[in-house]
């Protein structure tokens, strides 16, 4: 799951805050589905971090439905013959926009 791959996060401050954990929430009362651990090691210098989303650059799915040379077709009938090149032309139009959302908080 991509909300969970911490490598899509980044941090202001990544010398003194960084990702431990994401975690999904299962209670079904929440107002929340995943609960994000920071540890952060030297919280009197810091006053403020903010946590950054970045859109996934090519999803995997994409990859392993690919089919690169259009040969052999039996072979590869679970396979779209160049689907990884039309996804990657419409992405690069997007490619200005790869953050999803900021969260910035206090620290105190």
């Amino acid at each position: 799951m991509l909300i969970k791959d911490k490598r899509k996060y980044s941090v202001y401050n990544p010398k003194q805050v960084s990702i431990n954990a994401i975690t999904t929430i299962t209670d079904p009362n929440s107002k929340y589905s995943h609960l994000i651990s920071l540890e952060i090691s030297n919280p009197k210098n810091i006053n403020y971090e903010t946590l950054k989303y970045s859109y996934p650059q090519l999803p995997d799915w994409v990859l392993s439905s690919n089919d690169d040379t259009g040969q052999n077709v039996l072979n590869n009938l679970d396979k779209t013959t160049g689907i990884k090149y039309l996804i990657k032309g419409v992405a690069e139009a997007y490619k200005d926009y790869a953050s999803c959302g900021n969260f910035t908080f206090d620290l105190k």
